[in-house]
């Protein structure tokens, strides 16, 4: 019953910020006016049949035009076949498929549950202030897959960073909220309370990256801390 008025309650607490908008009108990361996810005039894709065809029922080019069609893609995997740096279609079925080569190029994307550490610049552990200002060591795991292959590949320009750079301000400003820890052994804190606090951040988080096609599965703490300076204050 505690643990349901905590979670509850922390709920209260960030509804605001997770169901309002980013902190930037525009994420940054995102493509400009990207041309791949133009549909394909239909000149061109008249002229990409067109062209293969003329390959396939030429004799002695037929058995390279078959063979470089052919296919493999592996369980958990994504094809997106690209025709004049435009997406044609998006392959998911495991095992041999064929598509028209000629004209054609292909980004194999993975499938599979992906865990990314957020990280500051420099590629360790960043900081950020809770409640009452005082600086903390935060080190965060998130668990993802991508659901919308061609979004992660081309809305976005490269979707681990993104999904950094996003996970990173949802730290901040939901630690921002509370403090490290209390007295009060009813008040909410990061240090009791982090496998709560952590199921909003992943809500938001989600919120954050479904325009680059990805499901974040998880999103947990590793480790929360005061500074080493703010540390030494309190000995």
């Amino acid at each position: 019953e505690g643990g349901l008025a905590a979670d509850q309650y922390v709920g209260v607490i960030l509804n605001e910020i997770i169901e309002g908008q980013p902190g930037e009108e525009k994420p940054a990361g995102l493509r400009e006016d990207n041309a791949a996810l133009m549909e394909l005039d239909g000149m061109w894709y008249g002229i990409y049949y067109c062209v293969n065809t003329f390959f396939l029922l030429l004799f002695p080019l037929t058995l390279c035009t078959l063979s470089a069609g052919c296919l493999t893609i592996e369980p958990m995997t994504a094809v997106i076949i690209v025709v004049m740096d435009k997406v044609l279609e998006t392959r998911m079925t495991p095992g041999l498929n064929w598509y028209w080569p000629i004209m054609a190029n292909k980004q194999v994307v993975s499938l599979q549950m992906e865990s990314l550490r957020v990280m500051n610049e420099e590629g360790g552990a960043f900081q950020v202030p809770d409640a009452t200002g005082s600086p903390m060591n935060v080190n965060t795991m998130v668990n993802y897959v991508i659901d919308d292959p061609v979004k992660a590949q081309y809305v976005v320009e490269r979707h681990e960073q993104f999904i950094n750079n996003q996970a990173f301000d949802v730290v901040r400003r939901i630690t921002g909220r509370f403090k490290y820890k209390s007295n009060n052994p009813m008040e909410i804190t990061l240090l009791n309370h982090s496998h709560i606090i952590s199921k909003y951040m992943r809500k938001m988080l989600q919120k954050r990256c479904k325009l680059a096609g990805v499901e974040i599965l998880r999103m947990d703490f590793i480790e929360i801390s005061y500074d080493s300076s703010m540390a030494q204050q309190l000995l």
